[in-house]
């Protein structure tokens, strides 16, 4: 075969972008022997797509809805309709994407997806285009210190029954994780306070901002089992991408007041703040298969895929972020990915 590799490179190696941002990358191109070409080109796509249905007897209702937020292509080699040979050899074509500052987070459920994707794709006359495919993850940030309630998923479609009234339907997706156990024995009529701490694992920033169809809240429920009765509390939290930054108060930093009078001075500010980048780590939800209906055979590229989010480690003894390594990349399932109408 001619061609021996097509491959999408980034600059950032891992693929991890913010919303603002510029993907900036390479298109490698390598041939064994010369071939005819017309064009080679880039197509980005970003978009959104929920999709479910609801049974009602031997009938059923589809509910869906979709947003598209990029889709340009740019022209990396063009020799016009009748082409021309390409030469053999290493071959390494540049791009570079402005991405718009409002696009949502990337993020893959059950039920719908937020997902950013380029897909190179070679043009030979009379021949099968060759295509290579790679997704990217795209964070739009939330930074909790602008939200006031700092201090899982529900979807939007649209029924496709004659007799629909319009109006959107919402589904609600959950997902529970376990972030600690323990077992405690507590005499009656007694108290004991448990402290505990866990890490949030990687997930996408609730909200979804910029997002109109899929939305993400987060809750955390204490579960305590006693004998045949289980107590469940719940409480909404929101998860951010900058942590909230810890300043000491006024009042416990202040001296004891004195007794003689001194002119008033200005307040002190406190310290400017600086955080250390975040390491980033695969969403725990785990891998997709992102291979859809305009792939083909002629398809090639990193088709098990999942979205990372950054992951700040808390360290409570010195009252800052540590940055652990990352964690390595799953492989990729054996088995199929749950269809996204799966019950």
């Amino acid at each position: 075969m001619k061609l021996e590799t097509f491959e999408i490179h980034f600059e950032n190696p891992r693929g991890v972008f913010s919303a603002g941002d510029q993907v900036k990358g390479h298109v490698i191109v390598k041939l064994r022997n010369p071939m005819k070409i017309r064009k080679i080109s880039l197509y980005f796509e970003g978009r959104s797509k929920s999709h479910w249905e609801v049974r009602h007897g031997r009938s059923k209702t589809d509910y869906r809805a979709n947003e598209t937020y990029i889709c340009e292509t740019f022209e990396l080699y063009d020799m016009g309709q009748g082409g021309a040979d390409h030469p053999a050899g290493d071959h390494s074509y540049t791009f570079c994407l402005q991405l718009p500052s409002t696009l949502p987070s990337s993020f893959e459920g059950r039920r719908g997806y937020v997902r950013y994707f380029c897909k190179a794709s070679i043009n030979r006359p009379w021949k099968f285009d060759e295509h290579t495919k790679r997704a990217f993850t795209v964070i739009h940030h939330l930074d909790l210190n602008v939200v006031p309630t700092a201090g899982l998923v529900t979807y939007t479609g649209y029924s496709n029954s004659i007799f629909s009234s319009g109006h959107p339907k919402h589904h609600t997706k959950l997902d529970t994780f376990s972030l600690f156990s323990t077992t405690n024995r507590i005499k009656k009529n007694c108290e004991e306070h448990i402290n505990r701490a866990a890490p949030v694992p990687a997930l996408p920033p609730s909200r979804l901002e910029g997002c109109g169809i899929i939305d993400i809240s987060y809750f955390v429920g204490l579960k305590v089992h006693v004998r045949w009765t289980t107590v469940t509390l719940e409480r909404e939290i929101v998860i951010g991408t900058v942590p909230m930054r810890f300043v000491p108060s006024r009042e416990s930093a202040s001296p004891a007041r004195s007794i003689a009078t001194a002119p008033s001075a200005p307040p002190m500010e406190p310290p400017p703040y600086s955080e250390p980048p975040p390491s980033y780590e695969e969403s725990v939800f785990g891998r997709v298969e992102i291979r859809d209906e305009n792939d083909d055979e002629h398809t090639s590229g990193q088709m098990g895929w999942a979205p990372s989010y950054p992951v700040y480690h808390y360290d409570a003894a010195r009252q800052h972020f540590q940055i652990l390594p990352a964690v390595p990349a799953q492989e990729v399932p054996s088995g199929a990915p749950p269809a996204y109408n799966q019950i």
